[in-house]
Formats: C-alpha cells, structure tokens, sequence
C-alpha cells in the first residue's frame, strides 16, 4: 500500500500546483544491458543539467513496443533503493507502458545526488518475443498526460525534464576482424570470419549469386 501511497502523492503535488525548479533539470538515457538468449534488458540512467540536485520521489514512465519486448521486470534497483528510499519498484500502467518509482523518506538535502554525468537508476528486463523487432523505448514528458515526474529530496520541487533520449534497437553491424573465402571444391565455397563483436547480432544470412 505504501508504494501506491507515493505515487499519489506525487500526483496530489502535482494538482496542488507545487515549486518547480529551474535551477536544475534533468536528463534521461537508457543503456543496453543484455540482447541475447532471448532476454533484453536496458539500463535506465539520469543525470543533472545546469546543476546538481538530491534526487526524491520519483515516478518515471516510458513506453515500449510490446510486440516485439515482453512485459518489462525490475532486474535490479541502483542507487536510488534502500537506505532513506524505499525499495524501487517497477510498474506497468498499461500494456506499453513501464513505470520506475523512486520512494524517498529522507528530509530536505539527504538524498542521494544526481551528479552531471549519468548514473543508473535501475536495470530493466523485457523477454525477446522477435529477433528484428525494435523496442521504441522512450520517456514521457511531464507535458504528456502528467507522465514523467521527479522531485528534488524536500518532495516538494518538481525537477523539469531536460533531454529524454529516446531508445529503437534494431539489429546492429556487427565488428569484423577477418574475413576469408576459398573454393572448397568444384561448386562449393568455404567462408570464414571472425567477429569482435556480436551482442546485437541475430545471425548471418549468406546468399549466392549463380
């Protein structure tokens, strides 16, 4: 019940027209983590812009493909869990929709500082359902629908939104470090390679020409 508590509060500091700060903004970024064995998994980062701020209670919704990732789960909570914060938690409002809450029980100046480069606030997984799908991961604003809402740690000072960057994963060139053809034997070709990287690879496909 405490968690539903918070998220209400927000949204009562929100009607009752509460500060919003100025001096400080926030951005926002998501991470690959994991695209692989089916499992994807990103992580979702903040940082402050023009100035440094105590984070506090938080409620940060993005939206994603549904058809292509699973419904999201909370893989682990960084940074802003535990201590004078609550566990944070991950919701899903809607079938395309994910929600990060931040609960902060601390008073004013104690929570944990956003610094200006960016830090993670907690690593989200989905299940793969198709190889080539994009995952059109990206933030709401405040001005959507009231979405996107952080506090500083007096819960009182609405943050305002800086850049929300968003997320689409397709599938990505993969690193080559050699490649190599030879004639096998009449008709038939052997090809070779070695790859640097493949984390975003979902095969190879080789064609021939007659």
């Amino acid at each position: 019940m405490k968690r539903f508590a918070s998220f209400a509060l927000v949204l009562v500091m929100i009607a009752l027209g509460l500060s919003v700060s100025y001096a400080q903004t926030y951005d926002l970024q998501f991470l690959l983590s994991q695209n692989s064995g089916g499992v994807y998994a990103v992580t979702a980062q903040i940082r402050s812009n023009l100035s440094t701020f105590g984070m506090g209670t938080a409620n940060l919704f993005f939206t994603y493909d549904s058809s292509a990732i699973g419904t999201p789960v909370l893989d682990a909570a960084l940074n802003f869990s535990g201590g004078l914060y609550s566990a944070t938690t991950v919701t899903t409002p809607t079938g395309n929709r994910v929600s990060v809450n931040i609960e902060y029980n601390g008073g004013s100046g104690s929570g944990t500082i956003v610094p200006a480069s960016f830090m993670d606030i907690a690593r989200i997984r989905f299940t793969r359902k198709k190889a080539a799908g994009h995952s059109s991961l990206a933030s709401r604003t405040l001005q959507t629908n009231n979405n996107v809402v952080v506090f500083k740690d007096d819960n009182t000072t609405q943050v305002t939104p800086g850049t929300l960057f968003p997320f689409d994963t397709s599938p990505l060139p993969i690193q080559l470090s050699s490649f190599v053809a030879s004639v096998a034997s009449a008709g038939h070709a052997g090809l070779r390679w070695t790859t640097l990287s493949e984390i975003n690879n979902y095969g190879f496909e080789v064609q021939k020409a007659a």
